[in-house]
C-alpha cells in the first residue's frame, strides 16, 4: 500500500455500491475499532474502510497478476 498522507484516506468521490465482508479475529477487530476512533478524532472525514479499499484494489491487483500468469501457464502446457 502506498500511502503517504492521512489525507488520502478521505471518502473517495465515486459512490460505494456494493459491500464486501471480511471476517477479523478478535484482535484485528479490536485493532480496526481503536485505529477508527484514532482517525475520527484526527479528522472526521477520514474513513478506515476508504484505506480497507486502497488496500483491497492493491490486493485485486496482485491476485489478478497471479491469476493470470497461472492461466497462461497452464494454457503453454496445454498447447
Amino acid at each position: 500500500m502506498n500511502i503517504k498522507s492521512l489525507d488520502q484516506g478521505i471518502v473517495e468521490s465515486e459512490p460505494i455500491r456494493c459491500s464486501v465482508h471480511i471476517c477479523f479475529t478478535a484482535l484485528e477487530n479490536e485493532r480496526w475499532k481503536s485505529l477508527k476512533t484514532r482517525l475520527q478524532s484526527i479528522n472526521p472525514k477520514l474513513k478506515i474502510q476508504e484505506f480497507g479499499r486502497i488496500a483491497l484494489r492493491e490486493m485485486l491487483d496482485n491476485v489478478e497478476n497471479l491469476v493470470d500468469k497461472h492461466e497462461n501457464k497452464i494454457a503453454n502446457i496445454v498447447d
